[in-house]
């Protein structure tokens, strides 16, 4: 169970990096682009973001986003299969008392 959550947030972390990675590749296209009309610019390269820049800030928060996706998943499983065993052990319980108060259902 462990190992298929791992499985799960690593192929959760490559697929959402998958969708970064396009945008990485055009923003080094529209950086190269931008560097090269930077020249003719009056603005310093220190006051403005580049497309490149901006890019690579998003590319980890979008894989940030898919792990913290499946981690919430996988913390709302785990509470709901503590609550299961919470419920089975309630019932074994209260089975048990009424069997030694009545005695064990007779087999039909």
């Amino acid at each position: 169970m462990l190992i298929g959550r791992f499985s799960l947030a690593a192929l959760a972390v490559v697929v959402f990096s998958q969708f970064a990675l396009p945008s990485c590749a055009l923003a080094q296209d529209a950086g190269a682009a931008e560097e090269k009309t930077v020249q003719f610019s009056e603005t310093t390269e220190g006051d403005a973001l580049t497309a490149r820049d901006i890019a690579y800030l998003v590319s980890p928060l979008i894989s940030l986003v898919g792990v913290g996706i499946i981690v919430f998943f996988t913390r709302k499983s785990d509470v709901s299969e503590q609550w299961l065993k919470i419920n089975e052990a309630e019932a074994n319980y209260l089975q048990n008392k009424l069997d030694k108060f009545y005695g064990p259902d007779p087999a039909p």
